[in-house]
Order: structure tokens, then C-alpha cells, then sequence
């Protein structure tokens, strides 16, 4: 899929800039829900630039998950995860949406770790995570830890994509 690369006068440049700039300010800080928050920030804008800024976040993610290699997500990770499954989607629930539970078991299937680090923002963006919790601290400590590798592709995917456009 060819990048969207229709934007004024270096807003591309701009926008690509931002998001390694705010990688590099989440791989310095030192509370996990910053360092968290901030590699999602970026996610978001390279996410934007390879599927499409007018698309919704689930499109998205849908997207990434059927693009992204399996073995980009380690599986030192996956089992870090499972770990501190299960994982809810607590906007789900209040949502009553169909699905707002990954057992470990779930997490064997990386598309599942990909929507449990949605899920997470999604808890934590819009309120629904506690800062004191140690299993809060730990999802996003290891959610940081995966948005770096998929950062890490995106931004060589988009790389590699602008040099064959």
C-alpha cells in the first residue's frame, strides 16, 4: 500500500521528524505510563503515515495486524504478556462491546497482542487504568517494550516505501 504523501509543504518531513523526536523523549523517561503514552503518540503518527490519516484507529489496526510479521512481536514478550494476562479492555466492557477479554492463551496469536496494547491505550487514554496498580504498571511497561519493535518496522516500512515511490 502506497504511502499517503498528499500534504502541504513539508508536513510530511514534519510529522515524520515528530515521531522519532517523541521516541526519543519516551525512551527517556522513567515512569512506564509516560514512556508508554509518548512511543503510542508516535505509533499513532506512523500508523497515520503508512495506512492513512482520514482512516479510523480500528481500520488501522486491522490493517497493521494483517501486515505485520509475526515474528516482530518477540516471543520473550508475548510470554512477558501472558503473563499479566488476562487483559481487559475496560471501555469495552462499559461498552458492552462483544469481545473486552485476552486470556494467555489468547495471547499466543499475535494479532490478540497487537489489540492488547489498543486495548491498554484505549484504557489509559480515555481513564480507565490505575496508575497504582503494579499490573497496570507491568501491562505498560511490557506494552512500551512491543510498541518499539512495531514502531521500529513501521518506521523502515514507511522508509522503504518512500524510496520506492
Amino acid at each position: 500500500m502506497p504511502i499517503v504523501r498528499v500534504m502541504a509543504n513539508g508536513t510530511w518531513d514534519l510529522i515524520m521528524d515528530r515521531a522519532i523526536e517523541w521516541r526519543r523523549v519516551a525512551s527517556k523517561q522513567d515512569d512506564p505510563f509516560l514512556k508508554f503514552a509518548i512511543e503510542y503518540i508516535a505509533f499513532n503518527a506512523l500508523c497515520r503515515a503508512k495506512y492513512g490519516y482520514e482512516k479510523h484507529d480500528r481500520d488501522i489496526i486491522e490493517a497493521l495486524k494483517r501486515e505485520i510479521p509475526l515474528e516482530q512481536i518477540p516471543r520473550d514478550k508475548i510470554r512477558e504478556l501472558k503473563r499479566i494476562a488476562p487483559i481487559v479492555n475496560v471501555r469495552g466492557a462499559h461498552l458492552n462491546r462483544r469481545r473486552h477479554v485476552l486470556y494467555p492463551e489468547d495471547l499466543d496469536d499475535p494479532n490478540n497482542v497487537i489489540e492488547a496494547i489498543y486495548w491498554a491505550r484505549s484504557n489509559l487514554f480515555h481513564g480507565d487504568k490505575q496508575y497504582s496498580f503494579e499490573k497496570d504498571q507491568q501491562l505498560v511497561k511490557v506494552g512500551y517494550e512491543i510498541l518499539v519493535d512495531i514502531n521500529d518496522w513501521l518506521l523502515e516500512e514507511i522508509t522503504k516505501e518512500g524510496s520506492e515511490s
